[in-house]
């Protein structure tokens, strides 16, 4: 993954700064909303090199749709460095550092109506790319994917959301040919029942990030929670490309009845060799209780909607958002992140494989969709990077249109949850 445009939340903040109080008076007591949940979010700051990033809450809906969001005398300062940020449920909002100096995480909880760190972060030594979480919420696993490693293997750590330590270290190689100088790039994890599913790119073991193998969708399966060095088994579809995109965690979601859906991407700007891309961009489904994909389902974004599909979040009832890259043959390689605003938020029927434009949202570049995209009470909260500013939208899911909210003084927005009060 480049570190120039890594993206998404971690958990570590050591000093809290409460909005409801100040520095000048520190013995004036916190308020605190009891018995509430508190919006939680993690703000990134215009400067790129460090990233500085806050943990920010809110206390209501509105106050998204209102006014501005800023770091400006509020919320918990992250170290430097960018930091993924993963939701456990309501209870938590675990943050994981990607510098190599930060390499620690945290968990964020709603303490007495304040957003506080627990106290008990953990260090590891390489960084972790990859999350997903156990269906009973007990167990983050993270995974790291180290490039220009060599035939090094990759490891999931099995993290307790309660204690927040880890538990358990598996090493697997995913794939790999040492003949030909290959390993696998897992590009997701997602949790389903007695396995855990792990798409993945074939690239050069040199870490020369190249989509080697662009034209079928790879993916290993592994039994849970006993995961073993080696998959089950590795399952393959050539009528779509690679799933995933770097730097995402919605590679993979899950419906209410356990279907497995996944998104492969092919756009250059997602980093994709396209001139070796062949097979379009799409979603398949793996049904409840199976581990193949299946044959009868190809949902065709690139047929439907003249885009590449670069990220999906579920919104329930068999509904997705997903991001669009217009115009994939404009841009260079990782430019989708960066550089180039062509991209279009689409509502999407899983089942019917039907593809609904939003109204009132601007064309957008980043688009990690790095935790999901919140949803409540029939409305989606998307961050929308626009060309002139950055702003938070409400997407009525039944009509397909978008009101503008709170403007975002900082790059970008991440890890939006709601966190219930700990008990």
């Amino acid at each position: 993954m480049k570190a120039n445009f890594l993206l998404l939340t971690t958990l570590i903040g050591i000093i809290f700064l409460s909005s409801c109080s100040s520095d000048d008076n520190p013995t004036t007591p916190p308020i605190i909303n009891e018995g509430a949940s508190k919006l939680v979010m993690q703000l990134y700051l215009n400067q790129s090199s460090p990233s500085q990033s806050y943990i920010i809450s809110k206390d209501n809906i509105e106050d998204l749709m209102t006014g501005e969001i800023s770091a400006d005398q509020q919320g918990i300062e992250e170290p430097e460095g960018y930091r993924f940020g993963v939701p456990v449920g309501n209870k938590a909002l675990f943050s994981f550092g990607y510098a190599s100096s930060t390499l620690n995480a945290i968990s964020y909880i709603n303490n007495e109506g304040i957003i506080d760190t627990d106290d008990k972060p953990f260090l590891y030594d390489r960084v972790f790319q990859r999350f997903t979480v156990s269906e009973d919420g007990s167990t983050l696993l993270a995974m790291e994917v180290p490039a220009g490693a060599g035939y090094e293997q990759r490891q999931i750590s099995f993290v307790d959301t309660e204690d927040v330590r880890v538990t358990k270290k598996v090493k697997t190689d995913v794939y790999k040919s040492e003949e030909e100088g290959l390993v696998a790039l897992p590009t997701g994890l997602l949790i389903r029942g007695d396995k855990l599913f792990v798409p993945y790119q074939v690239h050069d073991v040199g870490g020369q990030w190249q989509t080697l193998r662009p034209n079928s969708a790879l993916m290993a399966v592994y039994s849970y929670p006993d995961v073993e060095e080696n998959p089950i088994k590795i399952i393959e579809d050539d009528r779509t490309c690679n799933i995933g995109v770097n730097a995402s965690t919605s590679t993979l979601i899950k419906t209410e009845e356990d279907d497995i859906y996944s998104l492969s991407c092919g756009a250059v700007g997602a980093g994709f060799n396209t001139e070796a891309v062949t097979k379009p961009s799409g979603i398949l489904r793996i049904k409840n209780g199976e581990t193949d994909f299946d044959e009868s389902y190809f949902f065709n974004i690139e047929e439907k909607t003249g885009g590449k599909i670069f990220g999906l979040s579920y919104l329930g009832n068999n509904m997705a958002i997903a991001s669009i890259i217009n115009n994939p043959e404009v841009g260079e390689a990782w430019s989708a992140y960066n550089t180039i605003y062509n991209q279009t938020l689409v509502i999407i029927d899983l089942v019917a494989q039907t593809v609904s434009n939003i109204d009132g949202i601007p064309l957008f570049k980043s688009g990690y969709f790095p935790t999901g995209v919140f949803v409540e009470d029939g409305k989606a909260y998307p961050t929308i990077v626009a060309e002139n500013e950055v702003a938070i939208y409400q997407i009525d899911i039944a009509t397909g249109t978008a009101t503008k909210g709170a403007i975002v003084k900082g790059k970008d927005l991440s890890g939006l949850t709601r966190l219930d009060l700990e008990q």
